[in-house]
């Protein structure tokens, strides 16, 4: 789907009910629209992120970056 960069696992600001979230590179209504309001019975929260990337390690370093 366009404009969608991830999906995670969450609660509501109850803390208690859980919820999916569907982060999107830029806020456009006809994005947000094709979002179901929930997905098996849990609630769905939009947010707008922006681009995700990975970033790069530095030449001669090996692992994950912190």
């Amino acid at each position: 789907m366009p404009d969608v960069v991830g999906v995670y696992v969450s609660v509501l600001p109850d803390g208690r009910t859980p919820c999916l979230k569907v982060m999107l590179a830029r806020k456009r209504p006809e994005s947000a629209r094709k979002i179901p309001r929930s997905i098996e019975g849990y609630p769905v929260v939009v947010e707008v992120t922006g681009e995700i990337r990975a970033l790069d390690n530095p030449p001669g370093e090996r692992g994950h970056r912190p």
